[in-house]
């Protein structure tokens, strides 16, 4: 479990620092395969989204 936690802190410092993201802003880097890719269906679907948004919400009260 630690190697999958360092790997995403991994990406998390490459993204923030890294020229590699410079030009990527909202664009959807998928971790699983290593590259930019079309993000899931779900998250381009807005009520998909607001969904979650409510779930969050009530979660965090």
């Amino acid at each position: 479990m630690a190697v999958i936690y360092v790997w995403g802190l991994n990406i998390l410092i490459r993204t923030a620092l890294s020229d590699e993201f410079a030009h990527a802003s909202g664009r959807h880097y998928d971790n699983d395969q290593g590259r930019f890719a079309t993000p899931h269906s779900d998250a381009l679907d807005a009520n998909e989204n607001k969904k979650l948004v409510e779930a969050i919400e009530r979660i965090l009260g």
